[in-house]
C-alpha cells in the first residue's frame, strides 16, 4: 500500500512538473519559434506577454531592440541606394581586386546602354574601348599611392555624338576590402576637356614609346659599360666608347623626362623638409649662374613644413624653373624663391587641375625677365614646346607638371611680357593631419 501510493506521488509530481515545464517553458519556446519563422518577424518584433516569466520578457526586449536597428540600418541602406540611385552624376562601385561591377546608378547605364543585369559583375575595363586590363592596374596603382584619381574621357554615344565627362575614382575600405567608387561628370568647359582627353591620349602613347626605348636602352648600356670594362687601358676604343657612354647618358636623361611626362616613372617617395631642399638647390644654382641673384624668402611657418614625394623629382622640378628664370632675365636681376603655407577650405582649380581641402605649401618662384604672352602660358607645359631653338629642349614643363601631379599638387603660371613671371607650385603638407574648416558631423551605414 506504501509502494503504490509512493508511485503514485511520483507520477503526480511528474505530470505537474511537465505542467509546469510546458507552460513556462515549451510553450513559450514554441511561440518565440514560430514568431521567428514568420514572414513579418523583422517588422513586428518578438511578441510575449508577461505571463511568460521575467527571462523570457528580457530576452523578447534584447530582441527586438536589435530588431529595432536592423530595421534603422535597412531603412538608411534604402536611402543611401537610392540617392545613388538618382544623383545627377553617373556612378559606379566594382571592388579594387578584379575591377568586377557591383552597383551602377540610372545614370550610368544611360551612358553604358543596356540592362543593369548585363554591367553587374562585368569588368570595369571591358565597359570602354580606350581601357583594358594593362591601364586598369596602372589605374589601381595610382589609388593605392594616392586614394584617388582624377581624369578626363571621351565618351562616344551609339548616335556619334561626343561628349567630354570627368572621371573621379576613390579607394576605401569595407569589410576588409578594397572598394572603388567611380562618378562620371559632365565637363561645364568641353575645350579644357578636350585638351586635357588629348593630354591623356599622349601621355599613354609617350609612355608606351618610353618603356620600349627604355629596354633597348638599358641593353645598349650595358654592353658599353660591358666593353668598357674588357678594354685594357689606354686601347684606342676606349676613348670612343666614352663618347658614347656619354650620349647613352644623354639619351637616358631624356628617357626618364618621358616616362615622368607619361606618369610611369618609379618614385622613391620620403617625407623631408621643404626649405631645407630649397637650400639646396638654390646653393648648387648660385655657383651655377653666379651673374644672378638668387634669393629666397620663406615665412616663418613654412620653415618646418614637410611634404611627402620623390625628393629626387622635387629636386628636378625646382631646377627647371630656376634654370628658366635664369635664360629668362638679365644678369644683375633679382631671382626670387618665396615659401609660405596655404590651408584651402574648398576645393579649387588650379591650371585645370582640382585640389583637394587641405594644407598645402605654396612655392612661387619669381622672375623680372621677358615674360610671357598668353599664348605662350597656354602652351607652356605642353610636351616638345619651348621658346628656345635648342632641340634638346621641350619636355621640362611638360614633366615637371606631371611630377607635381603624381604628389597631389598643381602648378600655375602668372607673366605679361615685360614685366616677369611667376610660376606657383602647391604641394600638400603631409607632416600633421591635415587642417580644413570644420563640417559637421554625419554617420553613414552601408
Amino acid at each position: 500500500m506504501n509502494a503504490r501510493t509512493t508511485l503514485l506521488h511520483m507520477l503526480l509530481i511528474m505530470i505537474v512538473v511537465s505542467v509546469c515545464i510546458y507552460l513556462l517553458l515549451v510553450r513559450p519556446l514554441q511561440r518565440v519559434r514560430g514568431q521567428f519563422n514568420s514572414p513579418k518577424f523583422l517588422e513586428r518584433g518578438l511578441r510575449i506577454g508577461p505571463e511568460a516569466g521575467t527571462e523570457f520578457s528580457e530576452l523578447a526586449l534584447a530582441v527586438n531592440e536589435v530588431v529595432a536597428r536592423d530595421q534603422e540600418l535597412r531603412r538608411r541602406n534604402k536611402r543611401l541606394y537610392l540617392a545613388l540611385m538618382n544623383i545627377h552624376d553617373a556612378c559606379v562601385i566594382y571592388t579594387a581586386s578584379d575591377g568586377r561591377a557591383i552597383f551602377l546608378n540610372h545614370e550610368a547605364l544611360e551612358i553604358l546602354g543596356g540592362e543593369r543585369e548585363e554591367w553587374i559583375g562585368k569588368p570595369i575595363y571591358e565597359m570602354s574601348a580606350s581601357t583594358n586590363i594593362d591601364t586598369y592596374r596602372q589605374s589601381q596603382q595610382q589609388l593605392s599611392r594616392d586614394g584617388t584619381i582624377r581624369q578626363v574621357r571621351k565618351i562616344i554615344s551609339k548616335e556619334g555624338s561626343t561628349r567630354f565627362v570627368e572621371v573621379t575614382t576613390n579607394q576605401t575600405m569595407i569589410d576588409d576590402e578594397k572598394i572603388n567608387i567611380m562618378v562620371v561628370r559632365d565637363l561645364q568647359q568641353p575645350e579644357n576637356a578636350i585638351k586635357q582627353s588629348q593630354v591623356n591620349d599622349l601621355r599613354r602613347l609617350i609612355g608606351g614609346i618610353a618603356h620600349e626605348l627604355n629596354n633597348n636602352h638599358l641593353v645598349i648600356k650595358g654592353r658599353v659599360d660591358l666593353a668598357m670594362e674588357e678594354l685594357p687601358f689606354g686601347h684606342s676604343f676606349r676613348s670612343m666608347l666614352r663618347q658614347v657612354s656619354a650620349r647613352v647618358d644623354q639619351v637616358d636623361s631624356m628617357i626618364n623626362r618621358l616616362m615622368t611626362y607619361a606618369q610611369i616613372a618609379q618614385t622613391n617617395t620620403v617625407n623631408f623638409n621643404v626649405e631645407e631642399a630649397i637650400s639646396f638647390v638654390v646653393n648648387e644654382q648660385r655657383s651655377l649662374a653666379k651673374q644672378y641673384d638668387i634669393e629666397t624668402s620663406p615665412t616663418e611657418d613654412a620653415r618646418k613644413t614637410k611634404i611627402l614625394m620623390d625628393k629626387e623629382a622635387f629636386f628636378t622640378i625646382l631646377r627647371e624653373l630656376i634654370k628658366n628664370a635664369v635664360e629668362a632675365s638679365a644678369p644683375g636681376t633679382l631671382l626670387l624663391i618665396s615659401l609660405d603655407e596655404e590651408i584651402l577650405n574648398e576645393k579649387r582649380l588650379v591650371s585645370n587641375h582640382a585640389l583637394a581641402r587641405g594644407s598645402y605649401i605654396e612655392i612661387v618662384v619669381s622672375d623680372q625677365g621677358r615674360g610671357m604672352t598668353p599664348r605662350e602660358i597656354a602652351a607652356a607645359f605642353d610636351p616638345f614646346y619651348s621658346v628656345s631653338s635648342d632641340p634638346g629642349r621641350g619636355m621640362g614643363l611638360s614633366s615637371v607638371q606631371s611630377s607635381i601631379e603624381m604628389a597631389r599638387g598643381a602648378i600655375d603660371i602668372e607673366s605679361a611680357p615685360g614685366v616677369g613671371t611667376n610660376v606657383t607650385v602647391l604641394l600638400p603638407v603631409t607632416e600633421e593631419p591635415i587642417r580644413v574648416a570644420p563640417v559637421p558631423n554625419h554617420t553613414f551605414s552601408i
